[in-house]
């Protein structure tokens, strides 16, 4: 049977079941018992063999399931919950719109509106259009999740009401969060590791993941007498997020850094001192880079027909870390997850720039974004 040893868990192999099972038949029966596969007693053999088989192999997944960086879906949120974190859950998209129509139209609460990227949503509130013909509301994503949509973009009206005419985005949609994936909760759990650290970019870096809506952090630090290549001061650091509140980002700076480092940044957050001076804690939000991607396809033949919303739905979803490089080959691995179809020509490039088949290289104060509109797909 397996065996826990020095290295982890061994289990017994197929093989080494089988011989076993057969020497000990021998031994009962006697060396000339017929124990060939198709026999009566080879057969029983086989049986008995895959079930202990089985047992080894659920032992192996138990025992891998309780090491945090093979486990997955509540065997890894058990292994987090020991360093105090949870897995974050989805969130609602927001949108403000502009309704107009017949003055005295209600529009009931749940009314339903569709974008152009068949996204839906739904009015948070009973509203009345009012004597100038128009009303304002909030819409909700009738599913949690990130969902984008610019402003000035029109609806299309999914719930028919006599009287209400149109619907326009007035701003920009507030995009929620996707549920916490297993590699995103992984990674959070290995950086809450330096969250004991004091006066250290590591300790900075996993206090702040910690907070509500982080999605990512980079401390850019330079510990040297010269401006370094990133722009960051002599023994100053430069601290990168994406989300969460400023004034908590703030508290944690001032708890873990060095008493005299300097700090760079955009967005200043003043905190009280010791002795009551209100002091600026400075940090970045990074800098946004819509990637463009153009795509040639050709279908397979024992495929009819290509899901072509399935494949800009597999890039659009592909996370990046504050300035981490878009390499050219790993994006065939989001867009290969959809069938029936293969790759004749791949470019991509920042958007506005010339597309080509090279890696991207982000700035430390940048972060990729794949965005629907910027994907174009030719089917050959």
């Amino acid at each position: 049977m397996g065996q826990l040893t020095d290295k982890g868990f061994v289990i017994e192999r197929l093989d080494n079941i089988i011989t076993q099972l057969e020497d000990g038949f021998r031994d009962i029966y006697g060396a000339d018992i017929n124990i060939d596969p198709d026999t009566p007693d080879g057969q029983v053999i086989g049986i008995m063999a895959q079930v202990k088989v089985d047992i080894e192999e659920l032992a192996d997944s138990i025992y891998k399931a309780l090491d945090p960086d093979l486990a997955s879906g509540v065997w890894l949120e058990q292994r987090v919950a020991y360093a105090g974190l949870i897995r974050r859950q989805s969130s609602y998209s927001y949108l403000k719109v502009k309704c107009t129509g017949q003055i005295g139209t209600v529009i009931p609460i749940n009314s339903m509106v569709e974008d152009e990227k068949r996204q839906r949503w739904l009015t948070t509130e009973s509203i009345v259009i009012n004597n100038t013909g128009e009303a304002y509301t909030t819409l909700r994503s009738d599913l949690k999740g990130s969902f984008s949509l610019d402003n000035d973009r029109p609806l299309e009206m999914m719930t028919r009401i006599i009287g209400w005419e149109t619907v326009k985005a007035v701003s920009n949609a507030v995009v929620g969060n996707d549920e916490e994936s297993d590699f995103q909760l992984r990674q959070r759990f290995f950086k809450s590791r330096a969250m004991a650290a004091k006066n250290s970019s590591d300790g900075i870096i996993a206090s702040i993941f910690q907070l509500d809506n982080v999605l990512d952090v980079e401390c850019l630090e330079n510990y040297t007498s010269m401006t370094d290549k990133n722009g960051v001061l002599p023994h100053s650091i430069n601290v990168i997020v994406e989300g969460g509140n400023e004034k908590s980002i703030a508290q944690i700076i001032r708890d873990k850094k060095t008493a005299g480092t300097g700090m760079l940044g955009a967005i200043d957050v003043f905190l009280p001192n010791a002795k009551g001076r209100m002091i600026p804690y400075s940090f970045d939000r990074p800098q946004s880079v819509f990637i463009q991607i153009y795509l040639e396809i050709r279908r397979q033949e024992n495929y009819s027909l290509i899901d072509i919303e399935a494949i800009i739905d597999s890039l659009s979803t592909v996370r990046f870390n504050i300035g981490e490089t878009i390499f050219y080959s790993r994006l065939f691995t989001p867009i290969n997850q959809t069938k029936g179809f293969w790759v004749e020509k791949m470019l991509i490039g920042k958007k506005g720039e010339v597309l080509s088949e090279s890696n991207i290289e982000i700035s430390p104060r940048q972060l990729a974004r794949i965005a629907p509109e910027n994907i174009e797909i030719i089917t050959l």
